[in-house]
Parts: C-alpha cells; sequence; structure tokens
C-alpha cells in the first residue's frame, strides 16, 4: 500500500471515531434522567367520625413495616384524640393479601364492633388477636369470610353476636369452638366451610347449650349448627327438639343417616352437600326450606314425589295432577318448571305453600284449595309463570279472607268459585206453579231447600238417589261437592 493511501485511511478511522464519540456525548447529555423512585408511603389508618368522641376505622393507606396492622385506642382526629370504637363494613376487605405484607391483625380493647366484611376475602390474614380486656360486643355478617388462612382465636369475653357466614371459607381454622358465656346471637352459616370438630357453649350461658359438639339453644329446642367435621356417620335428633336452623348441618360429609325425630321445622339448606346422606327420616316435618337437601345422594334416589313428614319437599313427575292431601306444606321452589302439571288440589291440612313453588309452571291451570276453615298462606311468586287462564278454586265461606289477604294480591283476577248447579225434582208437588226448581251452590257455601207443596202430604226431605234410598240432605248443609250438576228428589209422606 502506498504511505499516502495508508495516511487517508488512517485520518479517516480517526474522524470516524471522533464523529462516534461526539454523537455519544451528544446522546447522553440530552437523555432525560430516570426518575426518582417514590419515597415509600407512611402507614396511615383511615377514619370516620361516630360521635365527637369516636371513630370508626374506614381503611389504611402505606403498608405497615412489621407485617402487623396494629389498630390503635386513640387515634388524633381534626386535632384531639378519638377513641376508635368501630371497624366499619367492608373497611379491609380484601386489602390485606400476600402483597400487602399484612399477616396479623391487632384490635385494642376500644373497638365494640367489626362490621360486615370488615376483613372479608383477605387471603394473607393469618392471626387476629384482641386485647385482654377487649369490649367488643358484636361481629358482623361476612366480617372474616373466605379469609383461608386465618386461624382459631379466643372470642372476647363481652361478645353478644356473630353475624351470618361471620367466618364462612376459613378453611385454616380448625377444632373446636368456645363461645363466651355472654353470647346471644349466633348466626347461620357462621362457621360453614371451616374445620370445626365440636361447638362448645360457655357454661353459666343463657342463650346457648351444647352436647356432643352440637350447638342448641338454652332449651335444646332448636339445634343451631352441627360441627363438619364430626366423623359421626349417624345422628339422631334428640327428643325435645323441634327445629333444625338454616345452614346447620350444611356440609357434614360423614353424615349418612339422619333420623329427625319430633323436628317440625327444617331450614333453608338446612343439610345442603351432604353428600354421603342416603337416608333421612321423618314423621312429623310440617316445614322444609329452600334446599334443604340440595346435593345429598338421599335427594337424588327420593324419586319423582319427594315428601318428608308433612311436607311436599319436591315433585319432579310427569302427571298432570298432583294431590296433596294430609299434606300441612309445600317447599319453595318445589315443582319449579314442571312442564306436565296442569291442576293442583289440596285439602283441609294444607296451611302454606311457599316461596315459587309452582313458578314457571307453563301448564298449571287449575289450583282446587279445598281447605274450608283456613286460607292457605303463600310466598312470593307461588303461581308466577303458570297458564294464562289459570283459575284458583277456593272455598265460598272464606273467599272474602282471600280476597282481602295482602299476600293473594297478585292473584285477585285467579279466585273463583266452583259452582255446582242444582235441580230439585218436586215428585208431584209444587212451587210457585212450578214442578221442579233450578239452583245452584258454591264449593264452601250452604245448599238452601225449597219446600213445595203436595196437597196431603208432608214434606220429608231430599234425596241424591231417585229411588229415595239413603238419607236426606240437611237444610243448610255445607256443600263439599265437585259435580257440575246434580239432582234432589223430594220425598212425601201422606197425612194421616
Amino acid at each position: 500500500m502506498k504511505p499516502r493511501t495508508k495516511l487517508f485511511l488512517i485520518a479517516l478511522g480517526v474522524v470516524v471515531i471522533a464523529v462516534l464519540l461526539a454523537v455519544i456525548v451528544l446522546v447522553t447529555r440530552f437523555q432525560p434522567e430516570p426518575e426518582p423512585s417514590p419515597a415509600p408511603q407512611d402507614f396511615r389508618l383511615l377514619t370516620e367520625n361516630i360521635s365527637e368522641d369516636e371513630v370508626r376505622i374506614t381503611g389504611y393507606e402505606g403498608q405497615p413495616t412489621d407485617g402487623t396492622l396494629t389498630i390503635p385506642e386513640k387515634i388524633a382526629e381534626d386535632g384531639a384524640e378519638k377513641t376508635v370504637a368501630a371497624i366499619a363494613d367492608g373497611a379491609f376487605e380484601g386489602r390485606i393479601d400476600e402483597a400487602s405484607g399484612i399477616s396479623r391483625v391487632v384490635i385494642p380493647a376500644s373497638v365494640l364492633q367489626i362490621g360486615e366484611n370488615a376483613f372479608s376475602n383477605n387471603d394473607g390474614l393469618a392471626e387476629v388477636a384482641f386485647a385482654e380486656d377487649s369490649h367488643l360486643t358484636y361481629i358482623g355478617a361476612s366480617a372474616f369470610e373466605n379469609s383461608s388462612k386465618l386461624t382459631a382465636f379466643a372470642f372476647p369475653e363481652q361478645l353478644r353476636e356473630i353475624g351470618n357466614f361471620a367466618f364462612s371459607g376459613c378453611e385454616s381454622w380448625s377444632g373446636s369452638v368456645a363461645l363466651p358465656a355472654s353470647l346471644t346471637d349466633f348466626g347461620f352459616g357462621a362457621f360453614e366451610g371451616c374445620g370445626i370438630s365440636a361447638f362448645l357453649a360457655a357454661q353459666g350461658s343463657t342463650a346457648f347449650r351444647s352436647t356432643d359438639g352440637v350447638l342448641y339453644d338454652s332449651t335444646q329446642t332448636n339445634l343451631i349448627a352441627y360441627p363438619a367435621q364430626r366423623d359421626a356417620a349417624v345422628f339422631s335428633v334428640p327428643a325435645g327438639v323441634a327445629i333444625i336452623e338454616a345452614r346447620a348441618f350444611e356440609g357434614c360429609s360423614a353424615l349418612e343417616c339422619v333420623e329427625l325425630g319430633e323436628v317440625t321445622s327444617i331450614g333453608d339448606r338446612a343439610f345442603a352437600d351432604c353428600d354421603n346422606l342416603a337416608s333421612v327420616s321423618s314423621e312429623h316435618a310440617e316445614y322444609v326450606g329452600r334446599d334443604a337437601f340440595a346435593g345429598t345422594g338421599w335427594l337424588e334416589l327420593a324419586g319423582e314425589k319427594v315428601v318428608l313428614g308433612k311436607t311436599l319437599y319436591a315433585y319432579r313427575g310427569t302427571d298432570a295432577h298432583l294431590d296433596l292431601s294430609g299434606l300441612y306444606s309445600v317447599s319453595p321452589y318445589a315443582a319449579y318448571g314442571n312442564k306436565s302439571l296442569q291442576s293442583v288440589t289440596v285439602d283441609n291440612a294444607m296451611r302454606t305453600i311457599d316461596n315459587c313453588a309452582f313458578l314457571d309452571c307453563e301448564q298449571l291451570a287449575a289450583v282446587w284449595l279445598n281447605n274450608l276453615n283456613n286460607i292457605v298462606y303463600i310466598g312470593t311468586d307461588t303461581w308466577g309463570g303458570t297458564a294464562e287462564d289459570l283459575t284458583i278454586y277456593v272455598p265460598q265461606r272464606i273467599q272474602s279472607a282471600y280476597e282481602e289477604n295482602a299476600l293473594w294480591k297478585p292473584y285477585l283476577d285467579n279466585i273463583a268459585l266452583h259452582v255446582t248447579a242444582v235441580e230439585f225434582i218436586f215428585n208431584g208437588g209444587s212451587l210457585d206453579g212450578e214442578t221442579s226448581f233450578r239452583g245452584e251452590v258454591a264449593y264452601g257455601g250452604y245448599l238452601s231447600l225449597p219446600e213445595p207443596k203436595l196437597a196431603g202430604y208432608h214434606l220429608l226431605g231430599w234425596y241424591a238417589s231417585e229411588d229415595l234410598s239413603g238419607e236426606p240432605w240437611p237444610e243448610g248443609m255445607l256443600w263439599t261437592g265437585f259435580q257440575s250438576s246434580v239432582r234432589l228428589y223430594a220425598k212425601w209422606e201422606k197425612l194421616s
């Protein structure tokens, strides 16, 4: 290579390097500096006033430094110290997860109430601690629901109420539950989905008692809660217990057979999801709530017409007519959506047909309420979605009671009387020049008998048979027939 060429290449390389260095300097000089990381936000509890001296906690900002959310007894508010008396509804709902770094909550003696859903859906919450002299009286509905890591804690000695579903879905809560003597209200489903093996009512409790880990009211007439982890396959309800409360046995997988004894009322979902329950015996059940046996093997095998004691719990048949004679009640949604039913009959025993019992039974066109003494009480949408020309036949003697009852207001246009045409055959006698008389009488009404005359004869009575056999129909008789028409014949006796 010639010396001149070599020098040219060296010079060109120097220029390129200089240009690159200049570009780097320019890019570096004009590149925006990165924003500084935000400083950690100080932890702060949010409040709202209850009174001049008290506040309730409504939430928090920032993050505790040690994994514990400590609620103080006093807090500065508007330049003054105020007492923390309550934790508001939903205050910490869904806020205490693994990302929050919080696993423990400390609640001071001053807090009287924990509101509904206050700590629900907190999968990071593992421990709740109360001050030894806690004045807590109320744990609201769903207060700790679905806080899956929460383990058992001792209830404060002044606690009076545990709301519905308060600890439902707290899967890590296991063992026995000791209830303080002060407790007066225990909500349904309070420990649903927990690993409870026994409920223990305190000695001295005026509201509750427990036997073999089962919770009852103080008189042992209401069975309130049965521990889901009790391993007994058979349970016989003790004598004297009349009511199984809502969700009392829900999710008891070990239970295979239950004998209901003297129980007359079974609450909503009382035995729901007892998946191994195959045998249920009852002679006295007069009311069975919605989904009381949903998810049980017994219900799957119970057939088309499911009757428990004196209650129709479910109807899944294909008959056009359903006769409920002798039964006291029909459960909510018992025949919901049945496509075959066209008519239903009840008798004097029937008292209640509950919410949505015949909802969306599109072919149902005739209901015969033959209870002569009292109206049949109904719930919401009992006859909703039935045939457009639905007729509900009621006894004449209590027709006005149906029409004046608020529960029956939606069905006033459907209420009717079944009327029987009655022809009186005078058999030689006459009345106002006529040899017969046509009248009518409604079911549950009273039959009036005409008084024709026949010279030389005395009217003995009216008979249903043309040969005048049998017993005569009495004057003012309550009519309980459903014929479209009948004939009655006069019987005469010659005067001496």
